[in-house]
C-alpha cells in the first residue's frame, strides 16, 4: 500500500501573479495585432490619427488577465482562510519516560466523533514532512491534522504540544467560513483533556482565564459533520 500523498497547504502568490502576467502580456501583444489607429483625412489634405484605439491596447487584456487571476487563485489557493489558535495547559502525565500518550490515541478519539482524521509529522518550518504513523508522542513533535471531508487545501490543524517541565501547547486552526476545523479544535481539546490531566485552554488573543477541558459539553456528533 502506498503512503498518503503529503499535503501542500503553503500559499502560491507568485505562481498567481506569474500566470496572470503572461495572460496579460499574451493579449495585449493580440490587441497590438488587432486594434488599428483609425486615420480621418480632411479635404484640404490635413490627416489626423485617432490615439483612442490604441488604448484599448491596455484596457482589453484587462478583463481576460482577472478572470485568470480570479479562477487561478481559486485552484492555486482554494477559499480563503483564517486563523483562530488556541493555547492549552496541562500537567504531565506520570509514569515511564516514553509511556505517555501517543497521536493515535488523539486520532481515535476524533475518529469515535465521526472524523476520519489524517495526520502528518511537520518539521520546524511547519512543512509536512512524513504520515504520522500513530505510535508518534504526542508531546514534543508537531502534527499537522486534515479531514478528508474538507474541501479546502490550506484549512487544516496543527498541534504542537510540548514534553518539557511546563505543558504547554497550541492549536493553530486555519479554516474557511464553513468552520470544519474550528469545531474539530474544541473535539481535540475534549480528547486532549482525557488523556492529559488538568488540561485548560484558552484562545490566544484571549484575555480571560482558562477554561477547564473536561467542562466542555460538545454533541456527540460534529455539527459540522451532520
Amino acid at each position: 500500500m502506498s503512503s498518503p500523498e503529503l499535503p501542500d497547504t503553503e500559499s502560491h502568490p507568485f505562481d498567481v501573479k506569474a500566470i496572470t502576467a503572461a495572460v496579460y502580456i499574451a493579449c495585449f501583444v493580440l490587441a497590438c495585432i488587432f486594434v488599428k489607429g483609425t486615420t480621418v483625412c480632411s479635404d484640404d489634405g490635413w490627416c489626423i490619427t485617432s490615439t483612442a484605439p490604441y488604448r484599448f491596447r491596455f484596457i482589453i487584456p484587462i478583463f481576460p488577465a482577472l478572470f485568470t487571476w480570479l479562477g487561478m487563485r481559486r485552484w492555486l489557493e482554494g477559499p480563503n482562510v483564517q486563523r483562530d489558535d488556541l493555547v492549552v495547559f496541562f500537567s504531565l502525565p506520570s509514569g515511564a519516560a516514553g509511556q505517555g500518550p501517543r497521536i493515535g490515541d488523539l486520532l481515535a478519539g476524533l475518529a469515535a466523533a465521526g472524523y476520519t482524521p489524517r495526520a502528518f509529522q511537520i518539521n520546524e518550518d511547519l512543512r509536512p514532512t512524513a504520515p504520522a504513523t500513530g505510535t508518534e508522542a504526542l508531546l514534543g513533535p508537531k502534527f499537522l491534522i486534515q479531514e478528508p471531508r474538507g474541501r479546502a487545501r490550506r484549512a487544516f490543524l496543527r498541534l504542537a504540544l510540548s514534553a518539557g517541565p511546563k505543558g504547554t501547547g497550541v492549536i493553530e486552526v486555519s479554516d474557511t467560513e464553513s468552520g470544519l476545523y474550528a469545531e474539530m479544535a474544541t473535539y481535540v481539546v475534549r480528547d486532549l483533556a482525557s488523556l492529559l490531566p488538568d488540561l485548560k485552554f484558552r484562545r490566544l488573543n484571549s484575555a480571560l482565564p482558562p477554561e477547564v477541558g473536561r467542562d466542555m459539553k460538545l454533541p456527540p456528533r460534529p455539527v459540522q459533520l451532520v
